[in-house]
C-alpha cells in the first residue's frame, strides 16, 4: 500500500470516527409508539443503587444511611423509584420518603444518558435528574456511575451519588 493510500485511508477513518462523535444527542420522551420501545430497550439500563451525599463515601455495614434508587421499566416507560433507607443495627429512624418519577430521557455522544421527570410527594411537585455514565464512551473522569438531583418545590436542590 502506498503512502498516499495509507493517508486517504487514515483521513477516511477520521472523518467517520468524527462524524460519529459529533452526532447530535438522541432524546425520548415518555410516548407509547413502538419506536420509543425499541429504543428503550436498546438504550435504558434498569438496576439498583444505594446513593450517598458524597462520591467518596465508604458506608459502615454496621450503619448505613442511604437512599435507595431503582430504575426499571414499567408499561414501556423509563421509571425511578427512590427511599431513604438504614441498613444495619444503628438505633436511627429515618423516614423512608418513598417517591417514584416517570422519566424521560436523552443520550449524549458520549452514551451517558440524563434521565429526567416529575411527580407529586406529599402534596408538593418534585423534579428529578439523573445522569448515568454506566454506558459512557468518552475517557473524562466522571464523580459517579450515578449522579441524581432532586429538586423540591421551592427549588432547592439535593445531589446524591451512586458507585465509581
Amino acid at each position: 500500500m502506498s503512502i498516499k493510500s495509507a493517508s486517504a485511508l487514515v483521513l477516511l477513518s477520521l472523518g467517520l470516527f468524527a462524524g460519529g462523535c459529533a452526532a447530535p444527542a438522541t432524546e425520548h420522551a415518555a410516548t407509547s409508539d413502538d419506536a420509543f420501545e425499541t429504543d428503550l430497550k436498546n438504550d435504558f439500563q434498569s438496576g439498583e443503587f444505594k446513593l450517598y451525599a458524597d462520591p467518596e463515601t465508604e458506608p459502615l455495614p454496621e450503619c448505613d444511611v442511604h437512599t435507595r434508587l431503582v430504575l426499571r421499566s414499567k408499561g414501556g416507560r423509563p421509571v425511578a423509584e427512590m427511599r431513604d433507607l438504614v441498613a444495619g443495627f444503628c438505633e436511627i429512624y429515618v423516614e423512608p420518603n418513598a417517591r417514584e418519577f416517570a422519566l424521560e430521557y436523552e443520550m449524549d455522544r458520549c452514551g451517558s444518558m440524563t434521565l429526567s421527570g416529575e411527580a407529586m410527594v406529599r402534596g408538593q411537585k418534585r423534579h428529578i435528574a439523573i445522569t448515568d455514565h454506566r454506558q459512557r464512551l468518552c475517557y473524562d473522569h466522571q464523580p459517579s456511575m450515578l449522579v441524581v438531583d432532586e429538586y423540591d418545590a421551592l427549588g432547592n436542590v439535593t445531589t446524591r451519588f451512586a458507585g465509581r
